[in-house]
């Protein structure tokens, strides 16, 4: 199977994804109120994750960075609004530093329940959380330059993430065991 480019017309378009934890604002604990906040608020910037316990915050398509911060401020404020209402404060770093991965509720959706049943163990243990940046360009061969480009400032852009050193109460002796646990 192939898949088609699909070439923008723009010079190049942003999109960010931010997954989001939700804490029980009294013990700082993943609590698993997604359901309860898309409900509540129905907005098209908000979407499911596997794990309840996550909420996905996206843009749309945007022309730079500072259209981007606008959306994510414009979304993350009504998020934000709702959280005394639940009991919920929220969390962005790459790990949570105390949750144990095997007690997260899953979202119940035919894709993640197929991914449960194909992958096991290595699903469960994906509870991660992350900030993902989409590039609109106008052709592969742009595409591939720029990648090869970017390639350099990989060691900078996981030293700036380096937000995860706790996995299920444990100091993992690592700034940033995101990585680690996708390996």
């Amino acid at each position: 199977m192939s898949l088609e480019f699909k070439g923008n017309t723009e010079i190049l378009t942003l999109g960010v994804e931010m997954e989001v934890q939700l804490l029980d604002a009294n013990h700082l604990c993943l609590i698993p109120k997604a359901p309860e906040i898309l409900q509540l608020l129905e907005h098209p910037r908000l979407v499911k994750e596997m794990f309840r316990s996550t909420l996905e915050v996206i843009t749309g398509i945007c022309k730079d960075v500072h259209q981007v911060s606008r959306d994510l401020s414009e979304t993350m404020s009504l998020v934000r609004s709702i959280g005394p209402q639940l009991n919920i404060v929220y969390a962005g770093t790459g790990t949570n530093p105390i949750g144990k991965y095997d007690e997260r509720i899953l979202t119940t959706t035919l894709r993640y329940q197929e991914l449960l049943e194909r992958n096991q163990w290595l699903i469960k243990r994906m509870a991660v959380y992350g900030l993902h940046v989409h590039i609109g360009m106008a052709s592969g061969d742009e595409t591939i330059r720029f990648t090869n480009f970017f390639l350099q400032f990989i060691p900078h852009l996981i030293a700036l993430s380096a937000s995860s050193p706790y996995w299920m109460g444990m100091d993992t002796g690592l700034m940033a065991s995101r990585p680690t646990i996708y390996e």
